[in-house]
């Protein structure tokens, strides 16, 4: 809670509870990490990074809804460079003359 005092009325409190904000990102984002600083304030926007290894897909940033609730145009995730790259090339055909289809 948010403690004012009025200056007209000593003899009164009044009180404002702060809107609750983030204080930490979703523990489900695996080797997501941000340079901010928590608790930040609700609507404060991060970017996102993924740890050394990893390639982000999905929002580069977010923004602080509240606790650990954010919203995005997309999910981010990070997957391993060799996974991402082997799932990609998975998904390529190569016919006979050595041309992609």
């Amino acid at each position: 809670k948010i403690y004012f005092h009025s200056s007209l009325d000593t003899a009164s409190e009044q009180f404002c509870t702060a809107l609750p904000g983030c204080d930490g990102l979703p523990a489900s984002w695996n080797k997501i990490n941000t340079v901010t600083t928590f608790p930040v304030a609700k609507e404060t926007i991060l970017k996102i990074t993924c740890d050394t290894g990893y390639l982000l897909s999905g929002s580069n940033h977010v923004t602080c809804d509240q606790y650990t609730s954010y919203k995005y145009s997309s999910e981010p995730t990070c997957a391993e460079i060799g996974k991402y790259f082997y799932n990609t090339i998975s998904n390529i055909t190569i016919s006979q003359d050595n041309n992609i289809i």
